[in-house]
């Protein structure tokens, strides 16, 4: 089977469903690009940790990706304040 497909004004690769046949609503797969080819595999190893984790545990998680990106250049007090914020 030959399908052209074409990236939308976003940048973005929608695939018709009768390329992936038997693939549900939510069906997850794992992107690989091997040279000018790319690959769909199922995802494996189960739904990974946000779909596994209690809202506490996402909440952890998230605290500390955030506080792992200390030294960007980040947003000045200006940039934020309630003035700026309706402009």
């Amino acid at each position: 089977m030959s399908i052209v497909v074409e990236l939308d004004e976003k940048g973005e690769l929608h695939l018709p469903s009768a390329m992936l046949p038997g693939a549900g609503p939510h069906a997850r797969y794992q992107v690989d690009v091997q040279g000018h080819q790319v690959v769909l595999s199922p995802q494996s190893g189960g739904d990974g940790f946000w779909h596994q984790a209690d809202p506490k545990q996402r909440a952890a998680d998230i605290l500390q990706w955030a506080a792992s990106h200390r030294d960007g250049p980040g947003l000045s007090d200006e940039a934020v304040g309630r003035d700026s914020i309706y402009d």
